[in-house]
């Protein structure tokens, strides 16, 4: 994404789950993180922060 989420898309999101026409939807999950989610996909970040903190608590080189 080259823009960052705006607070105005929370409320499209809130605006979007009040329609009529969206009350059907049941057991779906709506994610509103300014493309956060969409930007981390296939990046296990927690694996190599994981290994960064253990190397450096241990002394290791990684």
């Amino acid at each position: 994404m080259s823009r960052i989420g705006q607070p105005e898309h929370i409320g499209n999101a809130v605006v979007l789950l009040a329609l009529d026409a969206t009350r059907s939807g049941t057991g779906r999950e709506l994610s509103v993180d300014g493309g956060q989610g969409q930007v981390n996909v296939g990046h296990n970040w927690v694996r190599r922060v994981t290994a960064e903190t253990s190397s450096s608590v241990h002394g290791g080189s990684g």
